[in-house]
């Protein structure tokens, strides 16, 4: 008899939602690097970041439907893949997860919940998608040394054939690490360059 125990299930949720909240916040990276672009082209820059934001009770209607409504049937947007206008989908899509996960867009001391100050952006990213990079380059490493170990175990020559977790060459492991780099090197980018102007 196949059964899932309570704290394997509370897992598999967690890791679920961190990879949803590193893509939601991947695309927010990439978009403030394209809008970044744009702006130094625009020789009256002012440091500021206009995203295809919706209204303010669309916002509210997200937000509501996600914290008034029974939490285990969210009403989520239409799934983008097979779209046609699939980027203008994808980005919604995106921007929901930002909106109910990180409670994005919402000014504190302020009614209008849309803001074109990149400021706040850039803090949620050095905030929540370094760490849960980091976070998912350690759950890599830790996968892969588990193989490693029933590998070892049960394969006759087995670390001649494959590169172990703990020698720091193997592919997958280096790549992981390699991005989680690039992404830190990119959101720093973007805070020396719309923030410390």
């Amino acid at each position: 008899k196949c059964q899932l125990s309570e704290v394997c299930r509370q897992k598999a949720i967690t890791a679920y939602t961190h990879c949803l909240q590193r893509s939601a916040l991947l695309a927010l990276l990439t978009w403030l690097e394209e809008q970044h672009k744009t702006d130094e082209t625009n020789p009256n820059n002012d440091t500021t970041a206009t995203l295809p934001l919706p209204s303010d009770e669309e916002v509210e209607q997200i937000r509501s439907d996600s914290t008034t409504k029974n939490v285990d049937t969210p009403e989520w947007p239409d799934i983008p893949w097979g779209d046609e206008n699939s980027q203008e989908a994808t980005w919604k899509f995106q921007l929901f997860l930002l909106v109910t996960e990180f409670d994005f867009l919402r000014q504190p001391d302020e009614h209008s919940t849309c803001t074109n100050d990149p400021a706040p952006w850039i803090q949620l990213l050095q905030d929540r998608l370094l760490p849960l990079n980091q976070a998912y380059v350690a759950a890599v490493t830790k996968s892969k040394h588990r193989d490693d170990v029933r590998g070892e175990a049960i394969v006759p020559d087995f670390c001649q054939g494959h590169d172990l977790a703990t020698s720091g060459k193997d592919k997958v492991i280096r790549y992981v690490q390699q991005e989680a780099d690039a992404c830190q090197e990119r959101v720093e980018a973007l805070f020396q360059t719309m923030i410390k102007k």
